[in-house]
């Protein structure tokens, strides 16, 4: 099931839900995507503004760590909740392992 299924579903159940969508790791067949602009993540930000558009969710799109968030505009109490968000998804582009096959 896709993410544009899976959505509303949990927002039926979790109306403040946010979301997010980053690269993908297959520990099945240990093959990880890069972290910059993957293809995934050029159909995030381009579908998802589409399908979801901006009256629920403010769209976050991290290209340096190919990660796209959807943050509920309804789950932040004040503008300093929503910019300490930001900062935190903009950092983990400095997380990284020494070798993304420690994930394994």
């Amino acid at each position: 099931m896709s993410c544009a299924k899976v959505i509303p579903l949990l927002l039926q159940q979790y109306p403040n839900a946010s979301f997010a969508a980053s690269r993908s790791v297959d520990t099945y067949n240990k093959m990880i995507e890069d972290y910059r602009r993957t293809q995934r993540y050029a159909l995030y930000c381009y579908m998802i503004p589409l399908k979801f558009g901006t009256v629920t969710f403010n769209h976050y799109a991290y290209d340096e760590i190919s990660s796209y968030i959807l943050h509920n505009k309804n789950s932040a109490k004040t503008k300093k909740e929503v910019e300490l968000k930001q900062q935190y998804f903009s950092s983990l582009k400095y997380q990284n392992y020494s070798s993304d096959l420690e994930i394994f």
